[in-house]
């Protein structure tokens, strides 16, 4: 019976414990700015790691992989650039709140670069942009990530590389 009990005690736990406690983390991160970086600091994580891009290869990346008319926002909470021919990509860590965390600030930065916005579908779990210029296109999906941060995608390429 003892056994039946701490079965049943660890499946409700993985069951609906733990998802319970995911969403009212998330619900205090938001109450309390800067809980998240707390969080994985005490769980033994890089506060700001980003993960999800390849290594460049040698040589290559880095901010200066995107042409100069490319707005690339200062991310106190970590940037990673990635490069390779064809392919030019930037994943920011943005606070919620911060200005670059949005559209209004892509598209007035952009436009003031001469770049030209064409309409795209947002995706269903944020918000996406497409800017233009001849022979070029540059696309930045701003999707909410864990903790309090905004996850800014942005790839470039020419229309040789579509």
């Amino acid at each position: 019976m003892l056994l039946l009990l701490a079965g049943g005690t660890v499946a409700g736990w993985f069951m609906w414990g733990q998802p319970w406690l995911a969403r009212q983390t998330a619900l205090v991160d938001r109450a309390v700015p800067g809980l998240g970086v707390v969080i994985n600091l005490a769980r033994g994580r890089s506060p700001f790691a980003i993960r999800g891009l390849p290594d460049s290869p040698e040589g290559q990346g880095g901010a200066t992989a995107f042409p100069s008319d490319v707005w690339l926002p200062d991310s106190s909470f970590g940037a990673a650039y990635y490069a390779s021919e064809g392919v030019t990509m930037a994943v920011f860590n943005l606070p919620v709140g911060d200005e670059a965390a949005s559209t209004a600030a892509w598209r007035r930065e952009m436009s003031a670069r001469g770049w030209r916005r064409t309409p795209v579908p947002d995706p269903p779990d944020g918000t996406a942009l497409l800017f233009e210029r001849e022979g070029a296109r540059c696309s930045v999906e701003l999707i909410p990530a864990e903790q309090g941060v905004v996850r800014a995608w942005l790839r470039f390429g020419t229309d040789r590389d579509r």
